[in-house]
């Protein structure tokens, strides 16, 4: 019965995926990829081993949907209530019943951030390799005749997106957590641990991989990196409780030394809360530890052109959801707690809601990015090109006149303007207009 009450209330959340449509990365990604739709093309695209099963399930909902957006975001929230359902069953194996584990369920299914990876057909690559680790995770905790699975999933999860090469650091942080240890830890990690290096060494041989960090390189040193990212993770974090600032462009933030000691010290801190605390509250160390672990490849040395971004933060929202799960056991008989975590919970769920109604809709979803980030041309041209595709010309117009006031050098908001100015002056042009 609780399960099922999980299903209802994720689907009663996310339903309105289904009313969505391709925004912004959708447009070289899937639909303009051949990959999406040639079965020789997608042969070539896994042959170069650049995230290969994630192109395989865009193939797949094309041959199922055609070129239909909502055909792509069914699949994306069947992922999402995957996950949720892998969160109870993972929540109930160390909890030992199924209220908390609902709860941590629950937590994870209604957290807006969510919207960036359920409600955005791009977002697929964070919510299917986050899928795939917590169903490994799952398998692993069982016995060791699923370590073969686990193992399995795991590669597949890297074959989606590279930053699950994670997953040992991942086991190692559900191991050092366990309320009571369990005999043989090395043992059941040995596998994980011996594979990483060569797993590791395959994705740095992929050449899109190589062009990548090439171009990481090429903003930033490591160094510099890892203190932008002392500034970039604190924010990106606090996301998770100030849904009102996200959104699909998040303004530039100011770096400079103080924030990103300020930032380094906080991080710091918890951590060190969390070692002092193992052995008394393990699942406030996994809370504190599990989201710090799972955003080490995107918050580490590797430069980000969007600094802040929500969809990586989808996997790492497990370890605050555990987190509600255990306050729901160990105050299943206080009215204070279980309101708090009740009101928690309609909060995210509205919230999440919410967020799904801006990502339907190009117009709306730009429109916030410009509100939120007046001084971002990307903002604006992609404002100017959903405009321009939901039939506004003159607005479609004005947003590529403000793109260019603060970039005189876009060349894609110059080419919408002529793009504009032939529609009216011939009535017909011979290209269309795609976001950045």
């Amino acid at each position: 019965m609780l399960l099922g009450g999980v299903i209802l209330l994720t689907f009663a959340t996310w339903y309105g995926v289904l009313a969505g449509s391709f925004q912004y990365d959708d447009f070289p990604n899937v639909i303009l990829d051949p990959a999406t739709f040639d079965p020789a093309q997608l042969w070539d695209r896994a042959a170069t081993g650049f995230r290969p099963l994630l192109r395989a399930t865009y193939f797949m909902d094309y041959e199922l949907w055609g070129m239909y957006a909502p055909g792509f975001l069914a699949t994306n929230l069947m992922l999402h209530l995957t996950a949720v359902l892998t969160v109870f069953a993972l929540a109930r194996r160390r909890l030992g019943s199924e209220f908390p584990a609902a709860i941590a369920a629950l937590f994870f299914a209604a957290q807006p951030a969510h919207a960036a990876v359920v409600a955005y057909v791009s977002g697929r690559s964070a919510g299917l390799s986050a899928t795939l680790l917590l169903l490994a995770l799952l398998l692993y905790d069982r016995s060791s005749g699923w370590r073969i699975g686990a193992l399995t999933l795991w590669v597949a999860a890297i074959l989606t997106k590279e930053t699950a090469l994670v997953f040992p650091a991942l086991l190692m942080l559900w191991e050092w957590t366990r309320p009571a240890p369990l005999a043989g830890a090395r043992k059941r990690l040995l596998p994980f641990l011996v594979a990483a290096p060569g797993l590791a060494l395959a994705v740095l041989m992929v050449p899109r991989m190589q062009e990548l960090l090439a171009f990481s390189q090429s903003l930033r040193s490591p160094l510099q990196n890892l203190a932008w990212n002392a500034v970039a993770l604190p924010e990106a974090l606090s996301l998770w409780v100030r849904p009102w600032a996200l959104s699909v462009e998040h303004a530039p933030f100011t770096w400079s030394v103080l924030r990103a000691v300020a930032g380094g010290a906080a991080l710091l801190g918890l951590i060190t809360v969390a070692v002092i605390f193992r052995r008394r509250a393990p699942y406030l160390a996994f809370a504190i530890l599990f989201p710090i672990v799972a955003l080490l490849p995107t918050y580490s040395i590797i430069a980000r052109l969007d600094p802040v971004a929500e969809n990586p933060l989808y996997l790492a929202w497990f370890g605050i959801a555990l987190l509600a799960g255990v306050a729901a056991a160990n105050f299943a008989r206080s009215p204070a707690v279980l309101g708090t975590l009740a009101a928690a919970l309609f909060a995210g769920a509205i919230w999440s809601a919410k967020r799904v109604e801006v990502w339907q809709n190009p117009v709306t979803l730009w429109t916030e990015a410009v509100a939120g980030s007046p001084a971002s041309a990307r903002a604006w041209n992609n404002l100017g090109m959903a405009r321009f595709n939901a039939g506004d010309r003159d607005g479609a117009d004005a947003a590529f006149i403000r793109a260019l006031e603060l970039d005189p050098h876009h060349f894609q908001a110059w080419d919408a303007r002529l793009t504009i100015r032939l529609l009216k002056e011939t009535g017909s042009v011979s290209r269309g207009l795609e976001p950045q």
